[in-house]
């Protein structure tokens, strides 16, 4: 079983952000967007992985906690409202992780949080299996 980094964004990511994250430090932003069935019109889909997302989220010596904490701030300048989703891929070839996303997602609660809120959290006071709405806090 292995954990999937999953953020939806209005806006794409900068491919100097992806190009620079894989050559330091290893981290793929995979655009996934063309694979993603039932997806959400106007919308980018990402995956953030290694070949799974585990490190990132379960593995507190290798999370590259302010690596990825970077990378959602990086897309969270560009959007106001980002979707967040850390599954736990346990289906045992039942979806395909990649192209089912929206599929998965929809079975799994929704949480509206701020950006602040997040990044407070982020890795392990978040918990998997849950959609983040990521705003801005309202002033």
């Amino acid at each position: 079983m292995c954990y999937f980094i999953t953020v939806i964004a209005e806006e794409p990511i900068e491919e100097i952000l992806i190009s620079k994250n894989l050559t330091n430090y290893n981290i793929r932003i995979k655009e996934i967007s063309n694979k993603v069935y039932h997806k959400i019109e106007n919308k980018n889909y990402y995956q953030i992985t290694r070949g799974c997302s585990c490190e990132f989220y379960a593995d507190s010596k290798t999370n590259n906690e302010t690596e990825i904490k970077k990378i959602i701030e990086a897309f969270f300048n560009k959007n106001d409202t980002l979707i967040f989703d850390i599954v736990l891929d346990n289906f045992q070839g039942q979806y395909d992780i990649g192209s089912d996303i929206v599929t998965i997602m929809k079975k799994h609660p929704q949480k509206n949080i701020t950006i602040e809120e997040f990044l407070a959290k982020y890795p392990l006071g978040l918990s998997y299996n849950t959609v983040f709405i990521i705003k801005k806090a309202s002033s």
